[in-house]
């Protein structure tokens, strides 16, 4: 997707913004329409390029973290487990059976690089990081 493209989805996402925002006038939510049908968009179709199921995961992902939060209010969890059950999303972490052999190496050297920066990981900790940075 070229930067252009990527900035006219912002642009009609929000356009479609304008029209679910409930202080927004008749007259902007008009144009709003006007300019959604000339790129022949559909209200509900906007996206930045991005997978929405991804999108979807990763506020799900949100909603599981908020029932294991400690500093999460019972109404927080409460609503956390309407929307995740809403969905069908479970509320138990993916055992460890069902998650991927096979990390995003990109990702896994972000954790090491991480772990360099955290004050509160141990030296040992730091000097593995290190280690495999070296190594990878």
């Amino acid at each position: 997707m070229s930067t252009n493209d990527a900035h006219t989805n912002q642009v009609l996402g929000g356009f479609k913004a304008t029209l679910h925002n409930d202080k927004t006038s008749d007259e902007a939510k008009a144009h709003a329409r006007e300019v959604l049908d000339q790129h022949n968009v559909s209200e509900e179709a906007v996206t930045s390029g991005g997978s929405s199921d991804a999108h979807t995961n990763h506020v799900l992902g949100g909603y599981k973290a908020t029932l294991k939060n400690d500093n999460a209010s019972e109404e927080a969890k409460e609503h956390a487990r309407q929307v995740l059950d809403e969905h069908g999303a479970s509320t138990e972490p993916l055992p460890q059976s069902k998650r991927s052999d096979n990390p995003d190496p990109e990702r896994v050297k972000a954790g090491y690089k991480a772990t360099l920066n955290n004050p509160k990981v141990s030296d040992e900790a730091k000097q593995k990081a290190e280690n495999f940075l070296q190594e990878n």
